[in-house]
Parts: C-alpha cells; sequence; structure tokens
C-alpha cells in the first residue's frame, strides 16, 4: 500500500530506509519532540522492526516519505493507534528539506487517507506550540486545540505541547474566554507598532508570541520612549481593559535618558513608580499574572559607562519587587549575556540596547516556557 501527492511517495517503512533513519533522525530534529535520536543502530532497527510489526497488526502505518522524482529518502510521516477511537498522526522531515512543504503534503495524503479508511473519533495530532510548522498542519485541516500540557522528552528536552484534534467527528467545544496577554513598556516592546490599530503588534517579540499563542488575545501596549514615569501614568488604560496576563519590560530609558538627554530622574524614582504600577495591579486585578523583564544593555553602540552601576540597581529592583508581588522575574540581562558567549553582540542588540529580528527571537525563547506556563493555568483554572 502506498500513497502519492504532487511530489511525494509515501510507503511503508522497511530495512531499507535504515541507514536513512539512523543519519536523518539526530539531536537537531529532535529539538520539539519526545522519542531521541539512535545512539546506536540497534535501536534503529528495534524501531523499523517494531513498525513493521505493528503494520501488519494493523495498529499503525509508518510511512518512510520520498521525492517522488527521485526517490530520496525524507523523513517518516505515520499514523498510529488506527485500531483506537483516536488514532495518533506523527512526523518528521530531515533539515536539508525543511521550508518545502513536503510535511504539509505528506501529512493531507494521510489524513484523507485515514478519513476514508477508518472508524475513529478524531484523530490526534500533538505539537510543540514553539514548532510553528508542524502546527499548520493540524490547523489547516480544521484541528482544535483540546489540550495543553508540559512534559519531559526522552532526551530531557522540556516540551510545550498543544495537542489538536481533528475530524468530522470532533464536537466543537465551548465557546471559552480566551486569555488576554499585554505587552508593555518601551520601544522594545513597542517594535514599531501602528498605534491607531489595537491589532497591532509591531515587528518584535510580541508579534511572534502571536503565533506562539494561538490560545491567547495578544495586545501591545509598548510605547517608544517611555519611562516608569509615562507607564505610570497611563497604567489605568492597560489595567481597564482587565487583562489576564501582563508582560512588563522598562527601566532602560529611566537610564538613557537621564545620562544622555538630561531628563528629570527623582532619587528611588524607578522603584517607586514600578512598586505603584504593581501594587495598583494586584489591587485591582487580584488573579492577574505578571512577568517583569529585567532591562538590560549591552556595552556597545548608545551605552555608556555609567549607565551599568543604574542598571544594576534597577535589576536589583526588579527582583525584589518580583517576590514582594509574587510576579515571575525573567532574567533578561543573564540570559543574553549568555547568548552572547555564542553570538556577537552586534547580532542581537546592535546599538546595545535594541534587539535584532534574532534578538526578539531569543527574547521570546526566553520568556515562552513562564508565560506557556501562565496560559496553561488559566485553561485549568479559568
Amino acid at each position: 500500500m502506498e500513497l502519492f501527492t504532487k511530489r511525494l511517495k509515501l510507503t511503508p517503512i522497511t530495512m531499507d530506509y535504515l541507514d536513512d533513519v539512523f543519519t536523518n533522525f539526530n539531536p537537531e530534529i529532535c529539538t520539539y519532540m519526545f522519542p531521541k535520536p539512535a545512539t546506536d543502530k540497534s535501536e534503529t532497527i528495534a524501531f523499523i522492526l517494531k513498525s513493521m510489526e505493528n503494520y501488519e497488526l494493523g495498529k499503525e502505518i509508518v510511512f518512510a516519505a520520498l521525492l517522488k522524482d527521485t526517490n530520496e529518502f525524507i523523513g517518516c510521516m505515520g499514523i498510529h493507534h488506527i485500531d483506537t477511537p483516536k488514532p495518533e498522526l506523527g512526523i518528521w522531515t530531515k533539515a536539508s528539506v525543511h521550508g518545502n512543504g513536503y510535511g504539509k503534503e505528506g501529512m493531507a495524503a494521510i489524513i484523507e487517507y485515514a478519513k476514508s479508511h477508518y472508524d475513529f473519533d478524531c484523530l490526534v495530532y500533538p505539537a510543540d506550540r514553539r514548532n510553528i510548522p508542524s502546527r499548520r498542519i493540524p490547523e489547516s485541516h480544521g484541528g482544535v486545540i483540546v489540550n495543553r500540557y508540559h512534559e519531559t522528552g526522552a532526551s530531557g528536552n522540556e516540551l510545550d505541547i498543544l495537542e489538536y484534534n481533528i475530524g468530522l467527528k470532533v464536537k466543537p467545544l465551548p465557546i471559552a474566554k480566551k486569555p488576554l496577554i499585554i505587552f508593555d513598556g518601551d520601544s522594545i516592546t513597542d517594535a514599531g507598532r501602528d498605534k491607531e490599530n489595537i491589532h497591532s503588534l509591531g515587528e518584535g517579540y510580541a508579534k511572534l508570541f502571536a503565533d506562539y499563542f494561538p490560545d491567547a488575545i495578544i495586545r501591545n501596549h509598548g510605547v517608544s520612549g517611555h519611562r516608569t514615569r509615562e507607564l505610570l501614568e497611563r497604567w489605568d488604560q492597560t489595567l481597564a481593559l482587565k487583562p489576564d496576563i501582563i508582560s512588563i519590560l522598562i527601566g532602560i530609558n529611566d537610564i538613557w535618558h537621564f545620562h544622555k538627554f538630561g531628563k528629570a530622574l527623582e532619587k528611588d524614582e524607578y522603584r517607586t513608580n514600578l512598586d505603584k504600577i504593581l501594587k495598583q495591579t494586584k489591587e485591582e486585578l487580584p488573579n492577574c499574572k505578571i512577568m517583569l523583564v529585567e532591562p538590560f544593555v549591552y556595552p556597545i553602540g548608545e551605552y555608556e559607562l555609567p549607565w551599568q552601576a543604574d542598571l544594576n540597581k534597577e535589576i536589583k529592583i526588579v527582583g525584589e519587587l518580583a517576590q514582594k508581588y509574587g510576579c515571575v522575574h525573567i532574567h533578561m540581562q543573564a540570559a543574553l549575556d549568555c547568548l552572547a558567549q555564542s553570538y556577537s553582540m552586534k547580532k542581537i542588540l546592535p546599538d546595545g540596547v535594541h534587539p535584532t529580528e534574532f534578538g526578539h527571537k531569543a527574547m521570546a525563547h526566553i520568556m515562552i516556557r513562564e508565560l506557556s506556563r501562565f496560559v496553561e493555568e488559566f485553561y485549568k483554572n479559568p
């Protein structure tokens, strides 16, 4: 039994593909997957033999995915637990063919085959929240998110799973309130958003979270140039929307504008303003989850040495206020310092303050774990 698409041939896995699977199912491919790569060919042999046995028993079909024109092996696609009411779909493709849409094309053929050959309640498709290309597969077939959970993969990798259900018998879920997440701060958060459009997220990390969190409403309230003083003045506007989750990144302008432009900055003003913001939030929205992202710099570009002592104080204040008000403290400076050991500072913060596209992606990666836990908790206790 084989399936064909415009560009692919899907054929049940055999030992003919031992070397291909062993070579290409590597740590990079397993980043967002539960299984771990084989350390020895005997493990791959065991996997293929088990897959062949389950195929004969009518329990699953693991396909070798091949390019139709050349017979080049590109990965494995499959449907598991087909003897149950909820078969599970799975896929991986080798790194060299990513970005060509082969996974979406091949899985579409498998989904149509399953619908025409099996009687099931739904097809289950688990995908890591961060694996956007994989998530596009169930979403393109009307998949709905029915569960979200964290687990640790066989390689020790932390997984942030969205579980989709696909199929004709999937009952529509009751319309549930999605959590409202507001990102607030200065130009780093603003990232060029259109302030006349409430849906505009700019081109920074807030926009990335809109892709990561289809199960949430994302709003960007960052305003370029703002300090804690201006944030406090407009904080009523943020709280009026009654967000479920707030992320605050503020502080570098308190330092920058004082040293470079001579703008007023009273003693302890940063602590006083941020404390008032958090106190008001806790009083008016006691169930709102708050993520405090500490300010950060690199010693390049706009950076000046006198900033450092003030920045160190601000980072300490963020930690103290996070503890005082039960907020999550994102240690962004420390995380970006670690990143600078592998990449040039200019690749991340070319002027020492504002992230590049790469820098924004890094920030999102640093923040997503805690934000995901907030969303998961929201759905458990709406």
